[in-house]
Formats: structure tokens, sequence, C-alpha cells
């Protein structure tokens, strides 16, 4: 009987051993899931937060491209007025010419201005000769960045000042282009902020609790008037129709354009002149754009001679030229006539 107990309570024993292990394993199994599920959680609040914030900065983003949209369109739509675009600015007249409104494509606090706009005096009055220490109102958005040892710039390239012809830059702010600050709230208004601590820091009055402010944006547009096609540009030389018996227009009836003669044609984009761009490539006598002409995939000199040449039986045709388009810059840059 005594071994019979024995045996018996060795059973019991290994049967609590084993529920022990079975217990131990779930309480683990329990663990491990519950860890994963707030893991799980945990990821999936970082992933919303991040996709929050692109959200914001996406909002932001559009919302500079519909402010200058907003510009370009109230300045170009307007009957009986003209207007012109430059860099960051598009002018409107009036039926006599005289300014009418200046329409700012930068950030700035007041975006267009009525009557005459003197780029100069605008500049010195909206930036303060100290913008870069006041960090929480300008920021320059052709700030340098390094790599490899070298500043590299993402809009003027300030290595080229002096190195490029026809480019230099003004001696008080270099290739700088500070703009203002301009605030936005949650409901999306476009404010401005009051400076304090000597510009480090701003306030803005018109957030609140309830509406706060969500973040900044800064800007600058240049439109597409800026760029020269180096596949159509090439040197044009004025002629129309003769109507009447000038002295111009009896010139330009002896002298008319041939055929492949592009840079003869009105509104034709071989009469964008390069010589903007490559003034010393200008010749003295005809054909003094040879050379403007050499680099155009397209346009040749010959006919007219840049309406030096009367029209005769003998006048040289234009040969129409066939040369492949430039697929970048660095193609003209490199292209054996460019020397």
């Amino acid at each position: 009987m005594h071994c019979k107990k024995g045996f018996a309570g060795k059973r019991v024993r290994a049967k609590s051993g084993m529920a022990l292990i079975l217990v131990l394993s779930l309480l683990v199994l329990l663990s491990a899931l519950i860890i994963g599920y707030f893991a799980t959680i945990m990821t999936e609040r970082t992933s919303s937060r991040h996709y929050a914030v692109t959200t914001v900065t996406r909002q932001l983003a559009d919302s500079a491209l519909n402010i200058i949209m907003a510009q370009i369109h109230d300045a170009t739509v307007r009957s009986g007025t003209a207007w012109s675009s430059q860099p960051g600015l598009i002018r409107t007249f009036d039926t006599r010419g005289n300014p009418s409104r200046a329409y700012k494509l930068y950030s700035s606090d007041e975006m267009t201005v009525d009557g005459k706009f003197d780029v100069r005096a605008a500049h010195d009055s909206e930036v303060p000769s100290d913008w870069a220490q006041r960090s929480a109102e300008y920021i320059d958005l052709n700030a340098f960045a390094w790599s490899r040892g070298r500043k590299c710039y993402p809009i003027l390239d300030a290595n080229a000042a002096g190195a490029v012809e026809g480019f230099a830059a003004d001696s008080r702010d270099g290739v700088a282009m500070p703009v203002r600050w301009i605030y936005v709230l949650k409901d999306g208004q476009l404010v401005k902020a009051a400076a304090s601590g000597g510009g480090k820091t701003v306030t803005v009055s018109a957030a609140t609790k309830d509406n706060p402010v969500v973040g900044r944006i800064a800007f600058w547009t240049d439109d597409e008037t800026c760029k020269i096609n180096i596949n159509t540009a090439s040197e044009g030389v004025f002629w129309d129709v003769p109507r009447t018996q000038s002295t111009e227009d009896r010139k330009f009836a002896a002298s008319q354009p041939v055929y492949a003669e592009y840079q003869r044609f009105p509104g034709h984009p071989a009469t964008v002149c390069l010589s903007t761009v490559f003034p010393d490539w200008v010749g003295g006598t005809a054909p003094q754009y040879a050379k403007i002409y050499a680099l155009s995939p397209r346009v040749a000199t010959g006919g007219s001679q840049e309406g030096t040449a009367e029209l005769t039986t003998t006048i040289p045709l234009v040969a129409a030229k066939t040369d492949r388009l430039y697929a970048s810059l660095d193609e003209l840059l490199y292209t054996t006539q460019f020397s």
C-alpha cells in the first residue's frame, strides 16, 4: 500500500508540472500577441503621423501655388489693360500706357501695388539690411548647402558671377534671394507675423487655441518667358510685308526672305535673339550673325543675308538644316561650333 501511494503522488506531481508549463506557455504566447498588437498600433500611429505631416506639407505647397496662380490670373485677364512679365513680377498698364498695378509673384506683406512699382525701392523697403539675422521673418531661397567641399546653390550659382558674361551679383546681397515668411493658420488663413526678439521669433496675433499656426510658406516665381529654347532661337532680323512707299517698305520689298530663312519670318520662334546671351558672337558686317546661325540645328545663313541682299534670280538660297536637336544645354556648350 505504501508503494502504491508513492507512485500515485509522483503521477499527480507530473500532471501539476505539465499544467504549469502549459500555463506559462500560454502566458508567453498571450504576452507576445499583446506586445505585437501594441507594436502594430505604434507603427500605425507613426505612419499616420507621418502621413498627416506629409498632407499638411502638400497643402502648404498648394497654398503657395494657388496664390501664384491667382496673381497671374488676376493680372492677365483684366479688360482694358496690357501686361508684361518679369522674374517675380507682372506689371499692368492702362490704355494710355501708364502703370496701373504691379502683381508680386513672391511672398510679401503686400502682394499687389497700385501705380508705378520701383523694384530697387521696393527691395530696400521690404528687405531690411539685417534680414539674415531675422530668421523668423525672412528666408533666403537661394541659401547654399555644402556638397563635397563645395557650395551648391539651388537657384543662382554664385560661382557663375563674373565667370558668365552678362551675369553679375549685387554687392549688397550677392546671390541671396530673401523673401518674407507668410504664416498659415489651421483654417487656411494667410497672416503676417509681428516680429519679436529681434526677428528671431514672431507673434501671430490672429492665431488661437482652436486655430493655431500649422506652417509657413515662402516663394519666388519666374515664368517661362525667362528661358530661351536653344533648338529654335537664333537671331531675328525684322521683316514685314511692304504696304507703303516709305524707304523702309521699299527695302522690305527688295530684300524679302527666301525659303528656310526662318529668322526673318515674323512671329517665328527663330526670331528670338541669341545675341542677348552671346553678344561677342555678333560680327561687324553681314552676315554678322553667322556664328549664331552655325549653332542652330535648323537655321542657316544665306538668302537675303539678314536683309542686306536684294532679291534677284541669282540670290543664294538657304539650305535647310537637319541637324539633330540639342538634348541638353551641355550639348550646345560642347558642340564643335561653340569655340
